[in-house]
């Protein structure tokens, strides 16, 4: 939302927005300000120096990037106007209170006061208003927030140059009546959560650009490769919190960035709890935690989304993925499968379940579905276990089974299985014995050679081929289906010769283990003609063309 749009979203809510705790301002309340308070924007000072009225903590030194989101906030804040308020809302981690801090202090010659509040308690927010007004002398010790509040707010309206943080608010009915509502002053709200449009302009804080993300290893560990830099962000996602830690542990430690990867991949929980900056109150690993508490306890059915999610891949998550009913659901309940079954047949309860999931920053919704960050997915995934986790994971392959997009041949199935795949992936097929997994992931080959992404198709063929050649046998129906795909993969990339010998092996088995006239080894004839052909034995291709095609033959797939 724009800078103008934001003043026209507090003006057109004056009921919302500009309120007393007590009602309608007293008359003549201007008339009642102190003398010396109704000049108190005019005091002076050298520049470089705090004003006078500021409570907000030293500056990061490690502090780096968001340049791009600091002059988009600054550009909407000097809009001018009514009071412009500005939420920046995004994860935990992703460094909602650093910016903050780094705006206050870069722009602190701007302004004769600056207040922060901590917010994340409602009820100790008038209490620290309270302490404003002691500090710009209109209120007594002892007085009555309540009846005090709005003396501060008429105060902040008539004069200018202020800046008034709301630090991790849980919702805007905490912060919207200590708004003033009015004057040329500025707020800034930092929240995990999204819902700020009726209160203020939205700035979603995301993860950082990759190029910001070393350069913030760098600050932290100057030892650090740019290759290994690289890694490392890559494996952390780019967010801040993480990087910060992860950089610490390393220079504390001596592990090696391949070593820390390693690490990551099955103790994340472990290893995010460690290396927090001093700068921020609490490690990644216990912020996630104590968030699935709090959401735990709110909204169990909201709980056991996020586990299911936890299983899946850190891309979009289709809501209609997530609802479906798998024909055998897993007995059990402590992993919350249950919960979430309730509210399946409710849609507005299914709907808020999904809402509150990003109220607490564990998850963002987009139009494509519902996105976990990775490492809120690796320390989820590290904190469940035992016979809760396989419920889970045996319910997560049903639903990936049960929400098959259709025939990969076909264009107009392409945008689902598009959206399905890097879960499907998630899941690792190759290591599964589920007979509808396996025939899924098969069918996912296919949709990316015939929708032309032969070089994953091949790389995704391959994997699957090597392990189930190993633990299925050479002769089990589904290693010899995807053996098919892979020498059709080989085939479409050019790789004559060695489509022909994969193609000559798979054939073989197909015709001894299936028998001639089996779909699938029908199929396999037809690619391994062309791959005769492509290799330039037209006489044997043509032979088994028509050997496929006599009448025994005609149930082979044309599709292919």
């Amino acid at each position: 939302m724009a800078a103008g749009h934001a003043q026209q979203a507090v003006q057109g809510h004056g009921n919302q927005v500009n309120v007393y705790l007590s009602g309608s301002p007293p008359p003549g309340l201007e008339a009642t300000l102190p003398d010396h308070m109704r000049g108190w924007p005019a005091s002076r000072r050298e520049a470089g120096t705090l004003p006078a009225v500021w409570n907000v903590e030293p500056r990061n030194p490690g502090f780096s990037g968001r340049e791009t989101v600091l002059t988009q906030l600054r550009h909407q804040l000097k809009a001018g106007g009514p009071t412009v308020v500005q939420a920046l809302h995004g994860m935990g981690g992703v460094g909602k209170t650093q910016l903050a801090i780094e705006y206050a202090h870069r722009h602190a010659d701007d302004y004769d006061l600056v207040w922060w509040i901590s917010a994340e308690r409602a009820s100790l927010i008038g209490e620290q208003y309270a302490s404003l007004g002691r500090r710009l002398g209109l209120l007594q010790a002892g007085v009555d927030i309540l009846t005090g509040a709005p003396m501060v707010m008429e105060s902040l309206r008539q004069h200018g140059r202020w800046l008034v943080i709301f630090d991790n608010a849980e919702s805007p009915d905490d912060v919207r009546r200590w708004l003033p509502g009015g004057g040329p002053g500025h707020v800034i709200i930092t929240s995990r959560h999204h819902r700020w449009q009726q209160l203020a302009a939205i700035v979603y804080l995301d993860v950082l650009p990759r190029e910001e993300s070393m350069e913030l290893l760098a600050v932290h560990h100057r030892d650090l490769t740019e290759e290994d830099a690289d890694r490392l962000a890559e494996a952390l996602g780019d967010l801040p919190l993480a990087l910060a830690q992860a950089a610490g542990f390393l220079a504390e430690t001596g592990t090696s960035v391949a070593d820390y990867r390693a690490l990551l991949a099955t103790h994340a929980a472990d290893l995010l709890d460690q290396g927090r900056p001093a700068t921020y109150p609490v490690s990644l690993a216990a912020a996630i935690a104590v968030n699935m508490d709090a959401l735990a306890d709110t909204d169990p059915a909201a709980a056991a989304l996020l586990r299911i999610c936890a299983l899946l891949a850190p891309e979009p998550i289709p809501v209609g993925l997530l609802t479906l009913r798998p024909e055998a659901e897993p007995d059990g309940d402590g992993d919350g499968i249950a919960a979430w079954s309730l509210v399946l047949d409710r849609p507005v309860a299914l709907r808020r379940s999904i809402g509150h999931t990003t109220d607490y920053g564990l998850a963002r919704a987009t139009p494509d579905g519902i996105i976990l960050h990775r490492l809120t997915q690796a320390v989820l995934k590290n904190q469940s276990g035992g016979s809760d986790e396989i419920r889970l994971r045996e319910h997560v392959r049903a639903l990936l089974v049960a929400a098959h997009p259709g025939d990969p041949t076909q264009a107009d199935t392409w945008r689902a299985w598009s959206l399905l795949l890097p879960h499907v992936a998630a899941v690792d097929p190759a290591a599964s014995d589920h007979p509808g997994l396996r025939s899924l992931a098969c069918d996912a080959v296919q949709y990316l050679l015939d929708c032309g992404d032969a070089r994953t198709g091949r790389l995704l063929a391959g994997q699957l081929y090597q392990q189930w050649r190993r633990r299925l046998g050479p002769d089990d129906r589904q290693t010899l289906r995807v053996a098919t795909l892979l020498f059709k993969a080989e085939l479409d990339a050019g790789h004559y010769q060695s489509a022909r010998r994969l193609g000559e092996e798979t054939f073989s088995r197909q015709r001894r283990a299936l028998g001639e006239d089996d779909p699938d080894t029908l199929w396999s004839a037809k690619i391994f003609s062309a791959a005769l052909g492509q290799s330039g034995d037209h006489e044997q291709a043509y032979r088994l063309i028509e050997d496929t095609l006599s009448p025994s033959a005609q149930r082979i797939d044309d599709s292919v």
